[in-house]
């Protein structure tokens, strides 16, 4: 059978003629798409035709991911299955027969690059088998199982088949505590409960190491009550008899009989008392006096029970939240334009999948970037990846990459001061690396620098940068590194023109500082010369030879001279200078090499200087940290660090005296008083932040395969 697609703008009538669809669940409904939009995913609405007759509509969304992609659903928003919705049943041989179809029309009217699609609607059951026609189509799949419970039976029947130790009991025991389950019935109470939600999510990501998830943020869970509510979603929440929320959830569904689990999650401290069961009982209560019949909890890949599963080519990755069920169909456009479901390997052209992230290559242009890409290569390479290295002529960088094993690398010569050198260099360093790239067949190209972005327009390279300058200060990054990029990682404190960021909740140092990532060695105090407990400073200056430090000033000699003399009487002073050490300060240099720098600091009692990378890293450590330089007040990330959590503290030149003078306060406090500060505003900090070298690692997998 041969189908016809077309373009429609949502209605009224569209998502009542929706919701009336066998197929259709919450996803399907104009309150959902209410939530998207809140989320800036628009929701991308398609007639499905026979004949001309109507027979349904494809529901999802475009996304930017470095490539064109329409996916359904829109990953990261708790969206758990969408696709098409048919107004009548077919079997799974015509639903497998139109996604085809769709394909080729999103690859050649939409200038899609990649379609994935999750569909409940594709089951492996005894009455529904989609196996079968997956199997003629060669679609490659991959079990997701769904978990769902049935609401038909009466209450009675329902408490009667809940296991005893694990639910009755549970039950039981927390309304013995005196705990009761209250429900948002009011819009002006959804705001404050959207909060004590996200405190309570925070709470259990804590516990799992497994922060900073799009679908959990404040913005998300009241976007998505504000949207469904007050026919759409179940909001309750455990309280104690003294009023304190301990747990909460969410749960979404429609007038078609169906429930979604959203969310929920409790205190750690009050788990003992067994919130979470009578959470769940109490949302089974309600929905079933609803008239809910199914209320579908999520699942999960791999093997188990279940009836959903998930398919795609074998060029495609499942990018989808671990919760989401049904089938999924990935599929990418081949090079005659068309849906490309097995293709082949190419022996005579293996640079086709150097495309899928074999051969990746890192570019170093300072010592910073080894510290925040070494996380990512080591793990990359346990993931199978082949990792290369490009770095230019700086003594440090070399001796750190030396020291954590990241080998073999071209060498690049040195760096210019001059635009004109720098340009000239640029120029060069993009010719030897295209070279290298087209010799060894690399996929990714990571950096920190321009030259990775040139290189990628002019070979089969992808380029992600991590930068986290605003723009306003790197006005050669906007226009010549941002649009010839695939991704642009940025700090979400950041905001930027391209539409190629990618953001994240942390900052650059916390991808090798983060206490996933980092414990300070105790035995560099010795290495130091430096005795337990004693007061010590560390100091940096830098030479601000960037092409984003060009007049820009830092601290003058007869400055640091001032800092070094009123440091002197509390304590030691340590100095580590990216240029030439003066004479004047030879005394005072770094003792242990530039591999124990963090341990070092992790136990200072205060970092000054001129360096924003450092200043940043002391006050991810909890170390009090404070800078002089024309950069002062116009950065986002410091900035960040310095109001939100009071880490650190940015002055300009001009206001030395007030630097100096801060100082002094701090400097006649009690030592372990003022740690302890610091280390709470740290945790603090953490708390809001993820680890960032997972999320790139997660998210350069995910896009690899996409490619």
């Amino acid at each position: 059978m041969t189908y016809t697609f077309h373009s429609v703008k949502p209605s009224p009538a569209i998502w009542d003629v929706l919701m009336a669809a066998p197929d259709s669940s919450i996803f399907f409904t104009r309150q959902w798409a209410e939530y998207l939009h809140r989320l800036r995913v628009h929701t991308l609405l398609i007639e499905v035709r026979h004949n001309e007759e109507l027979v349904g509509y494809f529901v999802g969304s475009h996304r930017w991911l470095g490539i064109r992609v329409v996916i359904a659903p829109s990953m990261g928003t708790g969206t758990y299955a969408q696709g098409l919705c048919m107004l009548q049943e077919i079997t799974p041989s015509e639903r497998i027969s139109i996604y085809q179809q769709l394909a080729q029309h999103f690859f050649k009217n939409h200038k899609a690059d990649y379609l994935q699609i999750c569909d409940y609607q594709l089951r492996n059951t005894e009455e529904d088998n989609a196996l079968p026609a997956l199997d003629a189509a060669s679609i490659h799949y991959n079990p997701r199982y769904t978990y769902s419970i049935d609401l038909r039976p009466s209450e009675t029947e329902l408490w009667q088949s809940l296991h005893y130790k694990s639910c009755k009991y549970c039950i039981n025991k927390a309304r013995k505590e005196g705990l009761i389950v209250k429900q948002v019935e009011r819009p002006e109470e959804i705001g404050p409960f959207a909060q004590r939600h996200c405190q309570h999510l925070k709470d259990m990501m804590r516990r799992k190491h497994s922060k900073g998830l799009p679908c959990q943020r404040y913005k998300n869970i009241l976007a998505l009550c504000q949207s469904l509510f007050p026919h759409n979603v179940l909001m309750l929440e455990v309280v104690t008899p003294s009023g304190l929320s301990i747990a909460s959830g969410i749960f979404a569904y429609t007038s078609n009989g169906t429930a979604t689990y959203f969310t929920a999650a409790s205190l750690e401290e009050y788990m003992h008392l067994c919130p979470n069961e009578l959470l769940v009982w109490e949302a089974m209560r309600i929905l079933h006096n609803e008239g809910v019949d199914d209320l579908i909890l999520g699942g999960s890949s791999g093997s188990g029970s279940g009836d959903g599963m998930s398919l795609g080519s074998d060029s495609g990755l499942s990018l989808m939240d671990d919760a989401e069920g049904g089938f999924e169909l990935d599929a990418a456009v081949s090079e005659q334009g068309g849906l490309d479901l097995a293709p082949q390997k190419d022996d005579e052209d293996d640079s086709v999948f150097a495309l899928a992230g074999e051969n990746d290559l890192i570019d170093i242009g300072h010592p910073g970037h080894v510290h925040l890409l070494r996380n990512v290569a080591k793990e990359l390479e346990g993931k199978g990846h082949r990792i290369y290295y490009s770095v230019r002529d700086i003594p440090i960088a070399k001796r750190l990459m030396e020291h954590y094993g990241m080998k073999p690398w071209l060498d690049l010569g040195g760096k210019k001061d001059s635009l004109l050198g720098k340009a000239l260099t640029v120029a060069h360093q993009d010719v030897e690396i295209l070279r290298f790239v087209r010799k060894n067949h690399i996929g990714l190209g990571l950096s920190s620098g321009l030259v990775l972005s040139h290189v990628s327009k002019l070979s089969k390279m992808r380029s992600f940068v991590f930068d986290d300058d605003d723009d306003a200060v790197e006005p050669l990054s906007v226009k010549y590194e941002h649009p010839l990029s695939n991704v642009v990682f940025t700090p979400d404190c950041i905001r930027r023109k391209t539409k190629h960021a990618v953001y994240y909740a942390g900052t650059h140092e916390l991808a090798y500082l983060h206490p996933k990532r980092f414990t300070p060695e105790p035995s560099v105090l010795q290495r130091a010369g430096v005795h337990e407990g004693e007061r010590f400073f560390i100091m940096r200056f830098v030479a601000l030879k960037g092409h984003h430090d060009v007049g820009q000033q830092g601290l003058t000699m007869e400055q640091k001279k001032a800092l070094v003399e009123l440091l002197k009487p509390h304590g030691r002073v340590i100095i580590t200078s990216e240029r030439a050490i003066e004479p004047e300060f030879e005394q005072y240099r770094l003792p242990v090499p530039p591999e124990d720098i963090h341990s070092l600091m992790a136990y200072s009692s205060m970092f000054l200087g001129d360096s924003q990378t450092m200043t940043s890293e002391a006050a991810v450590l909890g170390v009090p940290a404070l800078k002089c330089n024309t950069f002062a007040g116009r950065l986002s990330v410091p900035n960040m660090l310095e109001h939100k959590y009071g880490l650190c503290y940015a002055y300009l030149p001009t206001q030395f005296d007030k630097m100096y003078h801060h100082i002094e306060q701090l400097l006649a406090r009690d030592l372990k008083e003022l740690k302890n500060e610091w280390q709470a505003k740290r945790q603090r900090m953490l708390n809001d932040m993820i680890d960032p070298t997972e999320f790139f690692v997660n998210y350069i997998e995910q896009y690899e395969s996409l490619s």
